[in-house]
């Protein structure tokens, strides 16, 4: 009996029969470790050993073995005096940098005998910005003017993709014969960049449908995505906040162990440094 190459491989797609599947039950989770083990020579009794029930890794990570310890601190107290954060909160820190989480503490408590931080978020979004193409200049012009016009039925075709993405705006940006469309969302708790995409593309769809001759790309530069770019500094990719403290002098000099004036001069050198630097931001 003739045996195939993917039978021969011994590969990690034999321990996943079905793809819908994707081994997150346990035991897979359990063979998959085992697998890499052999495969490698490492030890993973650590990273098989967590309290998190495997199936919650479903439509986090794909491929599972287990999961991996890191330090974890603590920094605090910091009272935040905020709209929709009020109080005394406590910051746990992930880090192998020493030092990192007191430098941080000394400072949230310095904060707080000042009276604590009052913060506000003063803008909540996230943005992908598809591309669309055209045969000439007038066609693309015609599609800047078509989209504000039709944006609640592009609205409601995006928000049908989830329960908490909300379709904030759009902006048109032609370049030519090629119009990249800014769509800004707000995703509620979480990042949303897969929410954001699922919901443009089913938008976009519906774009294509009805503006004969538009064909698009998904994603453009304009997108930004883990790219510094002045676009999004304008713009924001995120939550956007904004806050405040007042820190008197004693406070300054029993915590921060400094004056308010050499404060002052190491802000002013750094800013001066930036500058210098073209630093983004």
């Amino acid at each position: 009996m003739k045996t195939s190459t993917r039978e021969k491989s011994g590969g990690i797609d034999d321990l996943v029969p079905r793809l819908k599947d994707q081994g997150y039950e346990s035991e897979r989770v359990a063979k998959r470790r085992a697998w890499v083990e052999q495969r490698t020579g490492a030890a993973l009794r650590h990273v098989g050993s967590y309290s998190i029930d495997s199936e919650e890794m479903r439509g986090n990570i794909e491929n599972p073995i287990g999961a991996a310890q890191i330090p974890i601190g603590v920094a605090g107290p910091i009272l935040v005096n905020g709209r929709d954060a009020n109080g005394t909160f406590y910051v746990p820190l992930t880090t192998t940098e020493g030092a990192l989480v007191r430098s941080y503490e000394r400072g949230m408590v310095a904060l707080t005998r000042s009276g604590g931080i009052e913060a506000r978020v003063v803008a909540d979004e996230n943005q992908i910005s598809p591309s669309f193409f055209f045969q000439n200049i007038a066609d693309a012009t015609g599609f800047t003017e078509w989209i504000p016009e039709h944006f609640c039925k592009i609205k409601e075709r995006a928000e049908v993709t989830t329960r908490h993405g909300k379709l904030k705006n759009l902006r048109c940006h032609q370049v030519a014969k090629q119009v990249i469309v800014s769509f800004g969302f707000e995703t509620g708790d979480a990042q949303g960049m897969n929410m954001i995409v699922k919901a443009s593309d089913q938008a976009c769809r519906w774009i294509v449908e009805q503006f004969p001759g538009a064909i698009h790309f998904q994603f453009s530069g304009m997108c930004s995505e883990k790219r510094p770019s002045g676009y999004l500094l304008t713009r924001g990719k995120g939550k956007y906040v904004t806050a405040g403290a007042f820190l008197p002098s004693p406070i300054i000099k029993a915590y921060l162990h400094c004056t308010a004036r050499q404060l002052y001069d190491v802000w002013h050198s750094t800013l001066v440094g930036h500058l210098a630097a073209n630093a983004v931001g």
